[in-house]
């Protein structure tokens, strides 16, 4: 998720919004870096990719709590900066402590120490990583691949590696857009049926950009959309109307 291929990335991430009971506590402890600059942190759905405001460096500190989706990716940048941070969230966990360290303005170069608790995947949760590993194996294998590449970005040791593998993540971001579409229909397939859920509306809120240019698939959206509680249903379409716009 870096400089060389960043706008044409952020088109083609697969994104997702905040989800109920997944926590995390951030803590930042840098070197050289003034006093003043604002913290950002955001999932590449948001239309203007500024991200929110949630912290300001004092002493080379900041923290911040924010309410994590299982199968969103994250970045933090800084204020007057390009440069972006990955952070990525196990989905076999729920709650985590994140600790950043680094030196310099660039976020880029900082590392990312994701401690994690670990819990026992409740029955649904099951049945839609089955559901999906069966119906979808392809789709999975890149997300899986993805997960592998976050974790080896966010590790880089040289701008030249973390470039590399940013031509390979956008490589990979390209395929997985080929297979959205066969992976919504199985879905869609598999959830009109099932009760709502905290999977069914993740589901929902990593499908809600891409199916905009697809009649057929945002008749389905809609059918799905119609199982929510009315507040998410208004986040889900607001989210929609902020994308629509931004195109």
């Amino acid at each position: 998720m870096k400089r060389i291929v960043f706008p044409i990335l952020m088109s083609l991430i697969t994104v997702c919004a905040q989800a109920q009971n997944r926590d995390a506590v951030f803590e930042g402890d840098v070197k050289n870096v003034p006093d003043g600059t604002v913290v950002y942190f955001w999932s590449p759905e948001n239309s203007d990719y500024k991200g929110e405001p949630v912290d300001t460096i004092v002493n080379g500190k900041f923290s911040f709590e924010k309410n994590i989706c299982l199968t969103n990716r994250y970045l933090m940048t800084l204020s007057g900066s390009i440069e972006s941070l990955p952070v990525r969230f196990n989905p076999g966990y729920r709650e985590w402590t994140v600790k950043i360290t680094g030196e310099g303005p660039y976020c880029s170069f900082w590392k990312v120490d994701v401690k994690e608790q670990k819990h026992v995947m409740t029955s649904e949760e099951r049945k839609y990583d089955e559901y999906e590993r069966t119906h979808c194996p392809a789709y999975m294998e890149i997300q899986d691949k993805q997960n592998v590449m976050d974790e080896a970005m966010a590790n880089a040791t040289s701008k030249k590696e973390r470039d590399s593998l940013c031509i390979e993540y956008n490589i990979l971001s390209y395929k997985e857009s080929l297979l959205f579409n066969d992976y919504f229909n199985a879905m869609y397939e598999f959830m009109k049926d099932r009760p709502f859920s905290n999977e069914y509306y993740d589901v929902l809120l990593c499908s809600c950009v891409q199916v905009k240019d697809n009649e057929e698939l945002k008749r389905k959206f809609c059918v799905l959309l119609e199982k929510l509680p009315l507040e998410k249903q208004e986040l889900l379409k607001k989210k929609m109307r902020n994308n629509y716009s931004a195109d």
